[in-house]
């Protein structure tokens, strides 16, 4: 029984931590400017770059401005998007990180 309670709390806690936060209440009392400050950290705190394991260029969908960390050819690469357009793009310029 211990177990399977251990194993719960740790799986809520694991998951609570895995992904979404909650919106944050308005702050009333405080500047704006903080109020901008925190609404931008709330809208960006997952804004990690996504990894592959080959070259996403004609291969991986993207918009443009996305950023990939990209493993291949024996060396790690930061990519970036560099379609035109608003819509989903296949092209994308990798350089190697060392």
């Amino acid at each position: 029984m211990r177990k399977v309670l251990l194993g719960c709390l740790l799986g809520l806690t694991l998951s609570a931590a895995a992904g979404e936060l909650p919106v944050p209440p308005p702050l009333q009392d405080q500047p704006v400017s903080l109020q901008k400050y925190l609404k931008t950290i709330y809208n960006n705190w997952m804004n990690a770059p996504h990894y592959s394991t080959g070259n996403p260029n004609a291969v991986r969908n993207g918009t443009p401005g996305d950023v990939l960390w990209a493993t291949f050819g024996g060396s790690d690469r930061i990519c970036l998007c560099t379609g035109s357009g608003p819509g989903a793009s296949t092209a994308w310029k990798c350089v190697v990180v060392s």
